[in-house]
């Protein structure tokens, strides 16, 4: 029998999630390993973190207490660092001007910020490419 979440586990092949999500096990260094489980979730279903495990919002949304189509171009973006990027893929959220999301300042285009320049890097107010791509997040910190 598969063990649920919170219960105590050896090997990730002895957890299951019985909503068909992932099921792996374990635990800090001074605690005993126990079953967590990780899910996607669609627009609607309740997401984030608990004791359990996780529940990420599928592609294209983002989590705000339940799954939210991410914002398109023109729309005010959340602007709190744990909900991460609320702007559709290949858009940004102007944080520090209009509080919407827009498209990125191209390659070579003037910036005060990282996060205006999408993939690229904002070099001595400009937005370079630097061959390699950087990725960031506004993550939360875990309960």
């Amino acid at each position: 029998k598969s063990k649920s979440a919170g219960e105590l586990c050896e090997s990730s092949w002895e957890c299951a999630d019985p909503e068909g999500g992932l099921g792996f096990c374990g635990g800090s260094y001074d605690e005993p390993k126990r079953c967590y489980r990780h899910r996607v979730r669609s627009e609607g279903e309740s997401c984030g973190h608990t004791d359990e495990g996780s529940d990420e919002c599928a592609e294209g949304l983002y989590c705000n207490d339940v799954c939210q189509p991410r914002f398109v171009d023109g729309e005010g973006c959340v602007l709190g660092p744990v909900h991460g990027d609320t702007c559709a893929s290949g858009l940004v959220c102007d944080r520090d001007g209009s509080g919407l999301c827009e498209q990125p300042v191209p390659a070579g285009g003037a910036c005060d910020d990282y996060r205006r320049c999408g993939v690229w890097e904002c070099t001595d107010g400009t937005c370079i490419w630097t061959g390699v791509f950087v990725f960031r997040c506004a993550c939360a910190e875990l309960p």
